[in-house]
Order: structure tokens, then sequence, then C-alpha cells
């Protein structure tokens, strides 16, 4: 472990901060005409009207106030899930962070920024941010807030990087925390790798806020292509103001093909979550998708959880997702495995009723019985219109939403369209959202203190790209804020809250926002990050598709909830597809073996809970059972279910308003059996 000040600090304490400007961007497009290329042989797909387009204006271009804490070259800011970049604090400061390039070259120098605005301010701390850490390269970090603090919060950045302080060879992970509340003067800890040499990467943590335990998680750099790297775990804590390891290697969590994973804590507990994508080794892909599809594409969303802080199930974790085959949604017997599959995108929250939500990003993976290997290297991965039919949508998905406490699945976002340009009758381009992008994607969560919960996220519209070279453009790509009402079982239509069209525009002229962000909490506004790509498209991985590499805007938009609608609710679309059998989701192993009479009780979920828990128990046969709640004295306080039962699963709702704090027995009894469980009422 190695720790280091950042030199900021001697900088700060010897001058102080520098107040910058405000900066804003306009609410509208103002590039001027002669600088968009106008190519009058395409044809553009039939654009979307009414009903049919979910995007279609409701507000002016941009919705609220905009400010820009800085800028970078870099306009690839992950590659995978996008961490927390943005936090509010409970004295209503914005603390954001980013990955720069300083050069257009991105071979050059980058560095992981941290920019601090107090609250009722309009000055950022400095005019382009401050660099957190002595590295000779860092970047691809995210931040978390220390929860020890209470006037105000000190921002806990991380990242990897490599040279100076750190390791020359491989980029290693690490935290920092700032000396005090927005100076952007930071201590960091370099953290420690494996012992075989493998180091870890591209981290994301967060601190429990009752014993200050710091999670965080990354990923080793894996081996060769197609072989998965381990999604990695180390447990921090504070010391003297400084981020100590409290582990002399990472633990492993699982194993997965992408660099993309989230990591979740309690606003209430000691709970904190881990999500990864998990390759779906009990349904493998076919042999000819050797390759991208079968090692990237084939995903279960797997999720390892703690209670105390401390104990994780690292060895055990729960299968959200548990995909099926075959495919439900194309009347195809044919078609391989679920149309729907997780993929790269998505994020986790845990809100103040201590319940795990969890939104990602879906697309199409099926086989065509038509394909054959005499065709092409490899089966198609790229659709471009209704008679032709791949193996894997590029650009068509779906974001769905689970939670913990219904284990149901509901769109959260509606993405499913296919980009495409049309010369004489003929598809002449296809182009896409670029590398690990679709038409929805990057979704980001926050809760507000009336349970409301919001989703912000990318979307791609239709006829807004560029096209230089080949068969490939680049969409430029917008931003839109949904609202659940009812803990995520429903969602409204999407606002969009960043509209801006550059069609066809110049390399340094478009306006493509990319990577959003909430701040997990929401006061009265919601506060957003991204990046304004002035070229669609990544440039260090859609180079092929004509993106250059440009200044970039780093943005904060600040957005009033009123501005969010809440007027017609997301039609209905195709359900996501779970096991024939409900998961086993028992936290902490709380099942409870059979009975004599064929019963058996599997448990309460949540656990603890706040007011409402669920309790599921398993009968072999039909029977009558009686379900109650006693208190700790053994006194009944509620008969929760009395009566006849069929074969089966079932679950039985206890709303436990009326009850004080305290640990309840739940009994479930037949004539001939009893079991029983504890449950914890935490208030």
């Amino acid at each position: 472990m190695r720790i280091f000040v950042s030199l900021v600090l001697v900088l700060v304490l010897a001058a102080g901060s520098i107040a910058a400007p405000v900066m804003a961007i306009p609410s509208e497009n103002t590039m001027s005409a002669n600088k968009i290329v106008v190519k009058n042989d395409l044809q553009l797909a039939p654009p979307l009207t009414g009903q049919d387009n979910p995007y279609s204006p409701r507000r002016d271009d941009i919705i609220g106030e905009t400010m820009l804490p800085g800028d970078t070259y870099y306009d690839y800011q992950s590659n995978g899930c996008i961490g927390k970049m943005i936090a509010l604090d409970n004295a209503g400061n914005i603390h954001i962070t980013w990955m720069d390039g300083f050069t257009v070259d991105n071979a050059g120098t980058r560095h992981q920024k941290y920019n601090f605005l107090q609250a009722n301010s309009e000055d950022w701390l400095e005019e382009d941010g401050v660099v957190i850490d002595e590295s000779d390269r860092s970047g691809y970090g995210a931040l978390t807030l220390c929860e020890t603090d209470e006037n105000g919060q000190r921002a806990i950045p991380f990242f990897h990087g490599t040279g100076g302080p750190f390791p020359d060879d491989d980029a290693t992970w690490a935290g920092a925390i700032d000396w005090d509340i927005g100076w952007g003067a930071f201590i960091t800890t370099i953290f420690p790798t494996y012992p075989d040499g493998a180091t870890v990467a591209w981290p994301r943590g967060v601190m429990s806020v009752e014993n200050g335990s710091i999670h965080v998680v990354g990923n080793d750099l894996g081996g060769e292509e197609g072989t998965p790297g381990r999604v990695s775990y180390m447990l921090a804590h504070l010391d003297m103001g400084e981020i100590t390891a409290d582990l002399e290697i990472p633990s492993e969590v699982g194993e997965t093909h992408l660099n993309t994973y989230q990591i979740a804590r309690s606003p209430v507990s000691n709970k904190a979550v881990i999500v990864w994508p998990n390759t779906r080794t009990e349904n493998p892909a076919p042999a000819e998708w050797e390759g991208f599809a079968a090692w990237q594409m084939n995903n279960d969303l797997f999720m390892a959880w703690t209670d105390d802080g401390e104990n994780w199930n690292f060895d055990d974790p729960y299968n959200i997702t548990d995909c099926i085959m075959p495919d439900r949604l194309l009347d195809d017997p044919e078609c391989y495995g679920d149309t729907l599959l997780p993929y790269c995108t998505f994020d986790v929250i845990i809100d103040e009723q201590d319940v795990t939500h969890v939104v990602f990003e879906v697309r199409g993976l099926w086989w065509d019985p038509n394909w054959s290997a005499e065709d092409d290297e490899a089966p198609p991965l790229r659709r471009t219109d209704d008679a032709y039919l791949p193996g894997l949508t590029v650009d068509a998905s779906y974001l769905y939403h689970w939670d913990e406490d219904s284990r149901e699945f509901s769109v959260v976002a509606d993405g499913w369209f296919f980009h495409y340009v049309v010369v004489d009758d003929t598809i002449r381009s296809h182009p896409t959202p670029g590398a690990w992008k679709s038409n929805v994607c990057y979704p980001s969560l926050a809760y507000a203190d009336n349970g409301n919960l919001y989703c912000a996220y990318n979307y791609y519209p239709e006829n807004d790209f560029n096209d230089y070279i080949g068969d490939y453009g680049r969409c430029n790509g917008d931003v839109a804020i949904t609202v659940s009402d009812d803990d995520g079982l429903t969602w409204y239509e999407p606002t969009p809250v960043v509209q801006t069209s550059s069609h066809l525009a110049e390399p340094g002229q478009a306006e493509c926002e990319e990577y959003p962000s909430l701040a997990e909490r929401v006061d009265d506004y919601l506060h957003l990050f991204y990046i304004v790509d002035r070229e669609a498209g990544t440039e260090i991985q859609d180079s092929d598709g004509g993106a250059a590499n440009t200044l970039n805007p780093v943005v904060y938009q600040k957005i009033s909830v009123d501005d969010i609608l809440m007027d017609v609710q997301l039609a209905d679309m195709p359900p996501f597809h779970v096991g024939e059998e409900p998961p086993d989701t028992n936290m902490v192993g709380q099942q409870t073996p059979w009975t004599p009479s064929g019963f058996r009780l599997n448990g309460a979920y949540p656990n603890p809970f706040n007011s409402a828990t669920s309790i599921e128990f398993e009968v072999k046969l039909q029977q009558n059972v009686k379900l109650e709640a006693f208190n700790i004295n053994g006194q009944k306080v509620a008969e929760l279910f009395a009566g006849e039962v069929l074969a089966g699963n079932h679950r039985i709702n206890w709303e436990a308003n009326d009850m004080t704090t305290g640990v309840y027995i739940v009994k479930l009894t037949s004539a001939e059996s009893t079991a029983a469980i504890k449950v914890a009422l935490v208030k």
C-alpha cells in the first residue's frame, strides 16, 4: 500500500482557491449552417412521430441551468458502466470528477480531475478543476462522499494510475480523500494487488453510513481475449484522515468479460451490494459464436451483498436475471437463447427503505438458423432492416428495472429501433451509437425524499449522426430522465432534458451528450453530469467511424424535479424473461429445511426491513397452513395468513407500520409441522 499527498495541497494552502467565472451552455443549437455538410443523396429513415416516438420534444432543447466545471480531449469516460461522477453533499455542495485528456493525442497526458461548487455559489473551485493524483497517467474514476463528515462532506474519488508513485507497468487502482471540504487537496492511497503480479484497475467505491467501512470494487487486467477478468474487492477505512486498506490482497468477487460493474451502499444501514455481468456458463453460446458475442454478450447479472459491512456472499452470489431459453419474444422455436440479454451498462442504488434497485440495458442476442460458417467468418452481428435477422443488435435496446423487494422486471426506456440510411432503395449506411453504446444506455439512478425513483440515461435519436467513411457513422446522443412513483414497478414517459440535434456536423461542431451520471441524492433538483462530445463516436475505439478527437465540455446541469413530466405512463413493452422457477433469493441463507408435512419457510425479504417485508414459503402438497408473527416474548402480534394453499411457492406481505422496532419471530404451522425464522424491524 502506498500513500501520497497531492501537490495541490501545497498550492491551496499557499494561495487559496481560484474563483472561476460561470460558463453556461447555450439553450439552443448554435452551429452555423455553413458548418453542416449536407449530403443530398441520403434518404433518412422515416422519423418516428407522435406516440410512436418517446423522445419527441416536450420541453426546450435544454431544461434547467447548465455550468461548465471543465473540459477534456478524452471523450471516452468508461469501458462500461459509468460510476457516480457527481455528488450532492449534505450541505448542498456539488462535487464532480472526470477523466481529463490534456492533449488532442489521447496517448498523451491524462488525469482524473475534480471540481467543487459551494452551495448558493456561482464559482467553481478551479476553472478546469484540479488534478487529483501525481501519477504519470490516470483516469477512469468515480467518486463517493465521506459519510463520517457532518457539516458538508469531503470527496473520495477512485481511479487508476501508472507511473510516478504508481507502478510503471500496469495501471493500478487507488482511492483518495480531500484534505477538507471542497479543497481539492487529495491524499491518495494505492491499493494492494494480487500476489501473481496482476494489478486491478477501473475502480469505484462507497462508504458505509454506519461503520465508515470503505468498499472498493475493480477488475484485474484479465488474460488473453476471451479469458474473463476477476471482479475484485478491497475493504478499507479512514485512519488519521487517510484511506487505509484492510486487506493485504484483493478478494475475488466473481468473473466477467466486461470492465463493467457497480457498487452501492445503503443510506440507512451497513448494507452494500456489488452487481456485475457474469457469463452464462450453463447456457453457453453456440460454438459458431466463438469470439465477441460468446464471451461478452451472453451474460446474466449477478449480485453480491453484505448486511453488516464485513461479511459478503462472494461464494454464492444471486443471479438477478437468470435468463432462459428458448426465446419467447421472437415467435421462432429455432431461435437460440433469450432474445433479450443484459449487456454492458447498468446502475444500482439502495433507497432509504434499504431496498436495492437495478436498472440495466438489454440487447437482442439470438441465433439465425439460416446462417452457416461457409457464409462468413462469423455470424452476423448487426441488424440493418426487418428482412435481415442478425445474432446481435448493436443499436436496438431496452432498459429494465429490478428491485429486491418485488423481484419483478419493468421497462424503464424503449430504444427498440434501428438506424439506417437508404440510397437508391438500398441500405447504404448503418450508423450506430458507437463502442459500448446502444439506443438507450448508461442509466444512472437517484432517489428523492418523497420516495420517487429517477433514472437518467443516454438516448440516440434517429436521423442525427455523422457519416464519414465506409458503411458506418456514429449517432449523436442526448439525455432523458424518467421517474417512477411506485418503487420502480412502473415508469413515466421520458422527459428529454437535452435535445441538441447536430446532424452531419463537422468534427468540433457536433453536440453529442454522453456518459450521464445523476447525483444519488435529490433535493428540489436533479443534479446531472455529462460530456458534450463535439464529434459523435469515441476516438480511441470508434476511429473507423470517423470519430475525430475534439475538446469536449464537461457539463453540470441542475434540473427542477417539477420539470420531469409525470403525465403519461410508459406503454407496456416485451417482458424480460427469467427462469421457469423463481430463483432462490434468500439473503444470508435464511432458508429452513423441509418439514415432515412437506413445507419449508424460505425467509423474509428484505430483512432487516423498515415497514414491510415479504415472507416466502414453499409446500410440496396442497394443505392448510397458518402464518403468524410473534414478538420476542412469544406474544402473537399478527396473523398474516390462515387457509389452504396449493403446492408450490407462496409469498405473504407483512405491513408492520404499527409495530415497534425489534426482533420478531415468524412461524409457519400446519397440523403436523412448525417452522420459524427471525426478522428484524428497524424504523
